[in-house]
């Protein structure tokens, strides 16, 4: 039997393929078909004409059908091991989503490694949320956007708890004045970037217990909207300053509160903060 091809190189052949021909590759054999399956699976929008609800439902339940579990096993089903098909879409990008909470139920029993959650949440039913965050193990990259009048911020961060030490990447939005307590973010040791975008300026009325907590691995912070009294901010600035290094204001009128400020104090922010943009 010849000598079976360094999967690195057939992986680079494969790079080279039409669509049609990764196709006929999946009937090889299991080696070739594990290959071509990677690349025909990367992308689940490819196939479709429009991002419909309808094809948005269709994508997730026939994920949900692909997943297969370690010790689930079917008799009738032919003998050898099956693909876990799911494992080889990186990521699913499923705007304006109106799926019955069922369907996250069962990927909430079968997913347990999503890196990466992005949410929009526009119901104040958020049990389905919640029960899917507590599940996972590895998530690091958290969007959290809240569009409903839902009360359920505390219960929310709480489910996030497990996660505190591997979150590296945070977004929180909210346009209703239901904005989380942000002293939870003291826990979160690892955090390298922050979005915060809060449309009122009471969002930010718990961020002075903030201002002494140094963040070891933050680089950028962000204020998409309000932000918190400047005093507070230039000490937050002035905690973090061996770590931080960009700050992104979106408000001009905030950035000229700032200049005034530290003009009127005689503070030079990029003294005390040397690696800030």
């Amino acid at each position: 039997m010849p000598p079976q091809l360094h999967y690195d190189i057939i992986w680079d052949i494969f790079l080279c393929l039409d669509e049609k021909t990764l196709f006929t590759c999946l009937f090889l054999n299991k080696y070739c078909h594990e290959i071509a399956a990677n690349f025909l699976w990367r992308d689940v929008w490819k196939h479709s004409e429009s991002y419909s609800p309808n094809v948005s439902s269709k994508i997730l339940i026939t994920l949900n059908a692909c997943l297969v579990k370690e010790a689930k096993q079917n008799k009738h089903s032919i003998n050898y091991e099956k693909l876990n098909y799911a494992s080889f879409c990186k990521v699913i990008s499923i705007p304006d989503i109106d799926i019955d909470p069922g369907l996250f139920k069962q990927l909430s029993i079968n997913c347990h490694n999503f890196q990466k959650l992005e949410v929009v949440i526009k119901e104040s039913n958020v049990d389905w949320l919640i029960e899917f965050i507590s599940l996972q193990n590895n998530l690091s990259n958290v969007q959290l956007i809240q569009n409903s009048d839902s009360k359920d911020w505390t219960r929310i961060i709480s489910s996030l708890t497990i996660h505190f030490p591997r979150i590296t990447k945070l977004y929180l939005a909210a346009i209703a004045e239901n904005a989380p307590t942000l002293t939870f973010l003291e826990n979160l040791k690892n955090l390298r970037v922050l979005y915060l975008s809060f449309d009122f300026k009471d969002a930010f009325c718990d961020f002075e217990k903030l201002k002494n907590v140094r963040f070891p691995q933050l680089k950028f912070l962000a204020f998409l909207s309000k932000c918190p009294k400047t005093e507070i901010l230039i000490q937050f600035l002035k905690t973090n300053e061996k770590s931080l290094e960009n700050l992104y204001i979106e408000k001009s009128d905030v950035n000229l509160e700032i200049s005034n400020l530290c003009s009127k104090s005689n503070i030079k922010i990029d003294e005390f903060c040397p690696k800030l943009r």
